[in-house]
Order: structure tokens, then sequence, then C-alpha cells
């Protein structure tokens, strides 16, 4: 079909996936014609077109006044290959709307299972939000729809109870990505940095945000910039965008890794910001997400429904349950002498004395220090030197072309590459920096060629391992002779072995690290024209008592002196990073005992109500028995317990209540009366009523 419409219409473009045939025209007459030529191809092969899915649309008035004398109907949004297309200014999004609506059998079947809770947090990941917002990436929703999303899921989860925020349990107790306004969030990104076309996309989005429209025009575009804006991004031009924290990413050439990293902590930042105001979360605006849910792997599986529910606020006490109506008074069911809260179950209350006895002296007495969200919900907030680090590493310059005097003169060089870094399996204080040495065979020394920081937010050992590899590519070029590259790293040495054998692999901008795997395989490329011989794998960090002739020593040395040489490059980062660094790890190495005795006394909390559960339902009944006899009786000889009623709702004393109320005439007398009793004793009697009329609207 293709084919035969370019030959008979080359100023159209065709376009076709199996039996979904489209055709592009720059103006309306063009349109036509291919419509023609299609129905031409059809009727030669006998294929009937469906006309009742047909239709033309245009992106112009005029234009869709022309096609409109067609015999096709024109439309200006339409469903397509499943997800959702609008052809004008109109914003629409029935497509999206109506698969959230159609998945109801699902969070049936999710509520019903029996899989554990990593296993449908998953499920939510690869299955219901591919489902529910196929398509979202170009469409825009409003906040309800993704409010209805989060209902649905905490219900399926069995995290629907009172006082657990949606927000905070979705994206703050899982990964980000189990949230599905996160969801869209990351997928608008992603999809616009792999399809876009940098050429026409980069001006489109400049200009877009010059006009500051208030309404979000539809289209990529526009749902890109609205999705950067809900997290505090902004557009700056030529690919550039602005983090939340003022941090600089560019959309194509930043690693993905960092961009989803920092996607995450912006949509922490969101959560804290819009959780901060409720009760017991005081101090959560700058909170440590994952820093606070760290301690999750040290418990079992019940343990941690109960940390995630003190995590969550969904740790209800009797203040918050008798506001409900669930219980007679608001008092302690442990002690009995105060209003019942999280603050006094946690550090007030005589019964629980032993768990706080269980926390060391040490961590208990650095409990003032912290703000309500950690005494209560045991949310812990990031240090303040955090982003002056991250600064650094931004600043940390690139030293890879950089290159120390040698004066080794050999027909064949043996360049031996490294890279180091600190704290690896820590992604928030790794700090990685490489070298570069050259093997004097002469003098059977090894001398530093090259070394330097790791450039970037993004720092690991790979990143450290291939900078030193691009280095020494490109100082064996400049002294064009021969030379040999000797790397411990078993990915480095993958992508350099494909690039001498001919592969053009590219790397994608999906891939990880893909911007210095490129670098890296181009630096290779002009190399194998420069002199490079070969590479070699080096097993590292060997026992030298098991080396057994002198070429493994020699290899043994050499890899020993690069990795020096590496440890050196951490001297060029910025003046005040390794100060920075060093106070960083101080700070979590204090604060992680004291996180962790802080959520094991909070579990001891809840496993110790859990077990009492049953007695304590058998003493409220007794009391509610008790309290509807008195009722009865007229008399309370219940026991009285101080309560601070301000503190419980506000105070009314001050109110003149005037209100008229009406019935039909079958509920009668009995019904006025039923009204007037509830509001006389939630008013205190300050009040007036009146009936004026036997019939009421």
């Amino acid at each position: 079909m293709t084919a035969s419409v370019s030959h008979s219409n080359p100023r159209v473009t065709p376009w076709s996936y199996v039996d979904d045939w489209q055709l592009l025209a720059r103006v309306p007459e063009d349109a036509l014609q291919g419509y023609n030529d299609i129905l031409s191809f059809t009727q030669e092969l006998q294929l009937p077109l469906d006309a009742a899915k047909s239709f033309f649309w245009a992106t112009t008035a005029e234009s869709r006044t022309q096609l409109r004398q067609g015999p096709l109907p024109v439309k200006l949004h339409a469903r397509n290959l499943g997800g959702h297309i609008s052809y004008s200014k109109i914003s629409t999004n029935f497509t999206i709307v109506d698969r959230v609506r159609c998945c109801g059998d699902f969070w049936k079947l999710l509520c019903r299972s029996m899989a554990p809770l990593r296993q449908k947090t998953l499920a939510l990941q690869v299955a219901a939000w591919p489902r529910c917002l196929h398509g979202i990436s170009g469409v825009m929703i409003s906040s309800d729809w993704f409010s209805q999303l989060r209902t649905k899921a905490l219900q399926s989860l069995g995290l629907d109870k009172p006082g657990m925020n949606p927000f905070v349990a979705l994206g703050g107790l899982f990964n980000p990505q189990v949230d599905p306004e996160f969801y869209a969030i990351r997928l608008t990104v992603v999809s616009f940095r792999r399809f876009c076309i940098p050429d026409n996309a980069f001006p489109l989005l400049s200009t877009i945000v010059q006009l500051a429209h208030v309404r979000v025009f539809p289209g990529p575009g526009g749902v890109f910039l609205s999705r950067l804006h809900s997290i505090g991004w902004q557009w700056i031009s030529d690919g550039w965008i602005q983090d939340h924290q003022g941090f600089r990413l560019h959309l194509l050439h930043s690693p993905i890794q960092t961009l989803v990293i920092r996607l995450e902590e912006a949509w922490f930042s969101r959560i804290s910001s819009e959780a901060f105001q409720r009760g017991g979360f005081s101090g959560f605006e700058h909170c440590d997400f994952r820093f606070s849910i760290g301690s999750l792997p040290l418990f079992n599986s019940d343990q941690q429904g109960l940390l995630r529910a003190a995590l969550g606020g969904s740790f209800f006490t009797r203040d918050r349950q008798f506001a409900f109506g669930h219980f007679v008074d608001a008092s302690c069911p442990w002690c009995g002498e105060t209003v019942d809260s999280v603050h006094h179950r946690r550090w007030e209350c005589p019964a629980f004395q032993p768990s706080r006895n269980l926390i060391p002296e040490s961590a208990f007495r650095a409990l003032p220090h912290f703000d309500e969200c950690t005494l209560e919900r045991g949310w812990f907030q990031l240090p303040d030197q955090l982003r002056a680090f991250r600064q650094c590493l931004c600043e940390a310059p690139d030293l890879s072309s950089r290159f120390f005097p040698c004066d080794i003169n050999a027909d064949c060089l043996h360049l031996f590459t490294d890279g180091s870094c600190l704290r690896p399996h820590d992604p928030l204080l790794r700090l990685a920096s490489w070298g570069v040495v050259c093997a004097d065979i002469i003098h059977q020394t090894f001398i530093p060629i090259a070394c330097g920081p790791l450039p970037g937010l993004h720092q690991t050992i790979f990143r450290a391992e291939a900078y030193a590899a691009i280095s020494a590519l490109r100082y064996g070029r400049s002294k064009q002779v021969p030379f040999w590259l000797w790397v411990d790293n078993q990915r480095v040495f993958d992508i350099l072995t494909e690039c001498r054998q001919g592969s053009l692999r590219t790397f994608a901008l999906t891939d990880k690290d893909h911007d210095l795997c490129q670098l890296l395989v181009d630096e290779c490329r002009r190399a194998v024209a420069g002199g490079f011989q070969t590479v070699v794998k080096v097993c590292s960090h060997q026992d030298s008592a098991l080396i057994s002739d002198l070429v493994e020593d020699w290899v043994f040395k050499g890899n020993e002196a690069a990795d020096q040489c590496a440890i050196s490059g951490r001297a060029y980062f910025p003046g005040d990073t390794l100060t920075l660094w060093e106070s960083l790890v101080a700070h979590y190495n204090n604060l992680t005992p004291i996180r962790d005795e802080l959520h094991r006394h909070f579990v001891r909390i809840g496993e110790f109500a859990v077990e009492c559960k049953a007695q304590l339902h058998r003493w409220d009944r007794q009391r509610w028995q008790a309290a509807d006899e008195d009722n009865e009786s007229g008399e309370d000889d219940l026991p009285k317990v101080a309560v601070d009623s301000s503190q419980l709702r506000p105070s009314f004393s001050n109110i003149d209540f005037s209100a008229e109320f009406n019935f039909p005439d079958k509920l009668g007398h009995f019904a006025d009366q039923v009204l007037v009793e509830r509001v006389r004793n939630f008013t205190g009697g300050n009040f007036t009523v009146g009936r004026t009329a036997s019939t009421f609207t």
C-alpha cells in the first residue's frame, strides 16, 4: 500500500501498521487525492475498506472546512493504536478515562489475591498502570483520576486504613512507580527523551515556555512541560532542564540513571510538601525517604506492616478513635490517666516503658533534637550539607584530556587503567575517581599519566573505569605509537573488544550510562587508526602470594599502581568535597543505629497492641454497655477522665446557633425530636429550633 500510494501521489507520506493505514499531506487536496488512491488500491485487490472507521483530520480550521467536502467525517480527536490523539487545541482524554473506568475487575482480582505485598506492588507497576494509563505520555488527565487510582490501589493492597495518606503510602513507602501519577510523569519524560527530534522539539518547547499560556495545549510538548512543572522542574533551552533543587540536567546527554533518580527525588519533595501539614508530620518537608524506609529489611513481613502503619499515619490512638465515635472516651487504654495520643503512647505511657528501656542511652539522648515527624512517625530529614556536596560533584572538572609529563620512549606503550569508589554500595554517598599509569619496562616502574575526579551526580565504579579508559585511549592516540590497554572492568573490556572487532554498536538513550559508553566507542574507533593494538582483561586485587611468574607479578603491580593513581584523583574534586563527604558519612553512621532502634521501638508497641486487641475489645464492650445503661437510667458512673475538649474539636461556646429544620409530615414529631436532641448534645444547648409549615421542600 505504501509503495502504491507513494508512486501515485509523491506529495503524501503513507504509514501502515498491520491493518491501520494512514497518510500525511501538507494540503487538503493531497489528502483527498491520497484517499482516492487508497480506494483504487483496495478495489484492485478486492479488499473492502471499512468506511465507518475511516476519517480525516487537520490541524487548522480552514483545512477541516475543505476536508468536510470529502466522503469521510472530520474528527478533532480519536483513539489510535490504543492511545489518544488530539488534532486540535481542544484538550480531550476520553480514551484514557475509558481505560481507567474499565479496570474494575482488575482491582477486584488484585484485592482477592493472596500474593505477598511485594508481588502486589509489582503488579501495579507492570500490569495495572500500563493497562490504565496506556498512552498517558501524550494526554493530560485531572488529578482526580490519579486520586481515584490511588484509592483503588490502596484498597487492593489492604492499606486503606484511617489516617493512611495515599501520597505517602504509594510514593514513599514503596518504589515511587507504585504511584500512578509518578508513573505518568516518568513515562512522559522518558518517552519524550527517546522519541523527540531535537531540531523540532527543542525550539517548540522554548516557544511554548516563552508564550506562557495558562492553558496547556494538547500534544507531547505541552504535556511534557506540564508534567515537568508538576514536580517543580522547568525547561531552560537546547535540551537543558533545571530540577527542583536548581541542578541542571540535559534531556538527551545525561545518563538515564541520573534522570530517573532526580525524578524520584522531585516526587519525594512533592509528597513531603503536601503532607507536612498533617498532624504528626511537622518537619516532614525535608524528609529523607530512602534512608527512612531503609530499616524495613530488618523486620519480618508482619513487623514491616506495623512499621508501615506508623510511617504512613494509620497508627490510630484513642484520641483519634474517640473523635470518630468508636470509643467511650479518649483516655489511654493502658494507663487511663491522660488523653491518649501517638506521642503519649510512644514516649509517656508507663505501659510501654520496658520498650523504651531497650533503646540505647546514646540514641535516647539524641531524640529530643528530632522533629515531630521523627518522634511520632519515624521519618528522618535530609542532612543540610547534602545539597552542597552534590553541587561539588556537578562542578568536578573533566581531566580526561589533561596528561602529566612522561619521558618514556618505547616502541609500544602499556597503559593500565583503574577506577576507585568510596562506599560503592551507597547511592547517596558514592564518590568515584579514576587513574591511568604507563609501564616503564626498562626501570620496572609505573608512571602516572592522568587522574581525576568523576564529574556529575551519578557516581559509580563503572563510570570511573570508563573515564580512565577514555583518557588512556586519548593519550595513546596522541603519542602516535602502538599501545596496549590493561583494564580490570569486564564491561569496559567487552565494549572495547567488540569495537576493535568492527562492531557498529550504538547505545540507545534508554541504556545505562549511554553517554560514556558511546564516548568510549567513539574514542576506540579513533584509536584503532592511531595505534591501538589490543585490550587485556586484568584480575584486580589478587593475592600476591598466588603469583606464579614474572608476567603475573608485573601485571599485578601495574594494576596496583593504577589503583593508587585513581585514589590520588580524589584530590582534584572542588575544595570542600571531601570534607562534606566525611561529614555526610559521619552523619549517616551516627543516624543509622538511632533509626533502627526507633523503628524497633515502634514495632514493639504495635506488636503489644495487636496481641492485646481482643482483651481491649472486651473491655470496650463492657464500657459501652455501662454507658448505655447509664443513659437509660440518667446516671453516669463511669470514671471521669480529664479531657481538654479544645484538643478534640473546636470550641463552639461563643457561637449562637440559629437553625430552621423542616421535615415531611410522615416523619412526624419523632424526627424533629431526634434532630433536636443531636444538635443539643453537639452544641451544649445554645441554639433555637423552629418548625414553620406542614409541607416542606
